[in-house]
């Protein structure tokens, strides 16, 4: 969609979409779950150099267990997380089933895989890793900061400050 004055003056649709329709964003919504960290941060809610045991004290038999928000938002979480996508019983399929990406889902919950995953003997901060699990970790770290659903933190602290029209 592209606007301008405020009047949408062109609109493309893929073939198998239409106006409303919903559609997974994919790795967007890591920038987005940082955005909303930021915002909150600025409202003094979120601090970034709390270990993420502040937030989520069962985290503490995990990988995150002693690391930082700060670790989790730079992706420098010392994690044993591969995105293994040809094993089916790789950690990365149970992380699949977790998100009920998978048909059948499973009966993990994200909240409950997240716990599971182990660290790297490296301590945390030193290697950069680009793992979708911090960002949903994030997300339950702001859902928790904040006392609010994501749903509705991205509502209140994003889409109606920019103005947004619906949805998103």
């Amino acid at each position: 969609t592209i606007m301008k004055a405020g009047k949408i003056v062109g609109d493309w649709f893929a073939p198998h979409m239409q106006f409303g329709a919903r559609h997974i964003i994919f790795s967007i919504s890591k920038s987005l779950t940082a955005i909303l960290a930021g915002i909150l941060e600025g409202e003094g809610i979120f601090d970034p150099q709390a270990p993420v045991t502040h937030y989520l004290p069962e985290a503490a038999g995990s990988a995150y267990g002693d690391a930082s928000v700060r670790h989790v938002l730079d992706m420098t979480v010392s994690l044993d997380f591969e995105e293994a996508y040809l094993d089916p019983e790789s950690a990365f399929a149970r992380y699949r089933r977790a998100t009920l990406w998978n048909p059948g889902g499973g009966t993990e919950s994200l909240g409950d895989f997240i716990l599971t995953l182990q660290r790297l003997a490296e301590p945390h901060g030193r290697t950069y890793r680009y793992r979708s699990p911090n960002s949903d970790l994030l997300g339950i770290l702001v859902e928790r900061a904040s006392g609010q659903r994501f749903a509705e933190l991205m509502h209140e602290k994003l889409w109606l400050p920019l103005g947004a029209m619906s949805e998103a």
